[in-house]
């Protein structure tokens, strides 16, 4: 598996990171995933492309968009350990409107120096994060 890495930017400085708050200040352009496609000026956190929660749900935070009323996507995080002053997760992204777009995937997370987060590593091989089914 390919690991991506960035430079590491101011780290996360919270002794217990929550997996809800992390997820809902996350810079969705930061790492791969089904909104970069979409990314535009101004669209950087889950709440810019409408996305909204949390719900906790067996140790993760899942965050979601609706379109008509309908749940329409689904991002979910849940932190796998803290190393240092970041936080490995497990980043989850499907398709609830018909589609079967499903994928997970290893990311390490650090602050952005500007009360958000930023991914700086995705694709590390986690045992407790592996890719969905027919995920390539």
């Amino acid at each position: 598996m390919i690991l991506v890495s960035v430079a590491l930017a101011t780290a996360i400085s919270m002794s217990d990171p929550q997996a809800a708050d992390i997820l809902s200040k996350l810079d969705m352009t930061t790492f791969r995933n089904s909104l970069r496609p979409r990314a535009a000026e101004g669209l950087e956190r889950p709440a810019d492309w409408g996305f909204a929660g949390p719900t906790n749900e067996a140790g993760w935070a899942y965050l979601t968009q609706q379109v008509a009323g309908r749940r329409s996507w689904t991002i979910g995080l849940t932190i796998i350990r803290q190393e240092g002053e970041a936080v490995v997760a497990c980043f989850s992204d499907q398709a609830r409107n018909g589609g079967t777009y499903y994928a997970r995937s290893a990311v390490r997370i650090v602050s952005d120096g500007e009360g958000g987060y930023r991914v700086d590593q995705q694709g590390s091989d986690e045992p407790t994060c592996q890719p969905a089914p027919g995920q390539g």
